[in-house]
């Protein structure tokens, strides 16, 4: 086996993230969607870009997770909202797509600033989802587990397990 360090800059290249953050994505925002082997491929090259333009690839991730949980909320209070295909709202030129979330976490993070803890129940599951992508382990499992409960964040539970079925089990 591998030492961690090397295992993990292994999986931080921007094809490995492009393909897990794809798998968040599509597990929270177009589980029920099927898609072509052509958009999929189309939505990976808008992430894996997105990924090689960061200076902070873990960061970049939990980010991008962090958005698409803000986006899957800002969906779930709407009456009537479809997203486009995965291709068209992840290229970085939609505005109203992918590129629009950027917004959305500054602003969460500037209330952050004033209200420690501030949907910090979004930054657990996220950074959970990137350590199960690393080093899958029943321990992270109930890791998150535990820290969403004690956060009173029992919803996002959903959300996690979820991912982690789609990493498991679907993984494109």
């Amino acid at each position: 086996m591998p030492p961690k360090k090397k295992f993990a800059q292994r999986k931080l290249n921007v094809f490995y993230l492009g393909k897990v953050a794809w798998n968040f994505a599509h597990a929270l925002l177009w589980s029920e969607q099927k898609f072509t082997d052509e958009e999929i491929s189309k939505a990976k090259e808008h992430l894996i870009t997105h990924f090689r333009e960061s200076t902070h690839r873990r960061k970049a991730l939990i980010a991008f997770c962090e958005r698409i949980i803000l986006t899957k909320n800002y969906l779930a209070s709407k009456e009537q909202s479809v997203l486009p295909s995965p291709a068209i709202w992840l290229n970085p030129k939609y505005h109203q797509g992918f590129p629009e979330t950027k917004g959305w976490l500054q602003a969460v993070e500037e209330t952050r600033k004033n209200v420690p803890g501030h949907l910090k129940h979004y930054t657990v599951l996220a950074n959970h989802y990137y350590l199960y992508c690393l080093h899958p382990s029943k321990g992270i499992l109930q890791q998150c587990h535990d820290k969403l409960v004690d956060m009173n964040a029992k919803s996002l539970l959903q959300s996690f397990y979820t991912t982690i079925y789609h990493f498991n089990y679907i993984n494109q």
